[in-house]
């Protein structure tokens, strides 16, 4: 199976690497289990932008989610 999934939060979206990293990692986590259902040979980049930041696990979830359906990967 050849899926790749990348997640880019730039010194845009926070000066501080822990809040940047921390943004990437949410987004493995949300991602990992969802992968049974993304199709063979699929590449995406995802892009986070500062509006992102504060917002709860549930809410950036969501965000990811509904990403994932309108790019239909999911």
């Amino acid at each position: 199976e050849n899926k790749a999934f990348a997640f880019i939060a730039s010194l845009k979206v926070s000066k501080k690497a822990v809040e940047r990293n921390k943004l990437k990692r949410i987004a493995r986590v949300i991602t990992s289990p969802l992968l049974k259902d993304v199709p063979s040979g699929i590449c995406a980049a995802v892009f986070f932008k500062p509006t992102i930041l504060g917002k709860k696990y549930t809410e950036i979830k969501n965000e990811i989610i509904n990403l994932y359906k309108k790019a239909k990967i999911i």
